[in-house]
């Protein structure tokens, strides 16, 4: 199975080791793995301008990094969004990524699930996971308000969530999840 993580951290910190050890653990095993840490990358706000859709399909207009991990993300079976919680949501960097990939479908409209979801662009899509760092206050509730939200995301790219771990968790129980993911 090959990986995407991304680091969605906005200064090196603890999650850093614990993205590099999950990269490390889950490259042993035979699992393709990379990692791209944002805060070293040129990620632009979206503007809501739609040229993603009607001038330029499938590609943004702002001349950044993000056209690179999409490219990469059609490449992998396993996105993994690695991020702090701040205020009980991953943190903004992580945010700004994800708001982005809305390249990677078509304006247009398809029934998914008994629902309007916007239809494929490429013929694959990974599947997305979440590896989050706990704030102080951090409880399951928050953990659940988290999942639901990146498992509407992960829908509407006409896949699955398939894992939530967080970095207080051993390395070897995050890997197993994602690797049986």
């Amino acid at each position: 199975m090959r990986f995407l993580l991304i680091d969605g951290a906005a200064g090196p910190g603890p999650l850093d080791q614990v993205v590099t050890r999950v990269r490390e653990r889950l490259f042993a095993d035979g699992h393709p793995t990379e990692v791209f840490r944002l805060r070293e990358m040129d990620i632009r706000q979206c503007v809501g301008c739609w040229d993603c859709w009607v001038k330029s399909p499938g590609r943004c207009r702002l001349p950044d990094d993000q056209e690179g991990i999409l490219r990469r993300v059609l490449e992998v079976d396993c996105v993994v969004f690695a991020a702090p919680l701040v205020m009980g949501y991953p943190a903004a960097l992580l945010k700004r990524c994800v708001e982005r990939f809305i390249p990677l479908l078509h304006p247009y409209i398809t029934l998914l699930e008994g629902e309007c979801h916007h239809r494929k662009r490429y013929a694959n899509y990974p599947d997305l996971a979440l590896l989050l760092e706990r704030e102080a206050d951090t409880d399951d509730e928050d953990l659940d308000i988290v999942r639901d939200l990146f498992a509407r995301c992960a829908l509407n790219f006409h896949g699955e969530l398939r894992t939530l771990n967080t970095t207080d968790q051993p390395i070897e129980e995050v890997c197993n999840a994602l690797a049986r993911a």
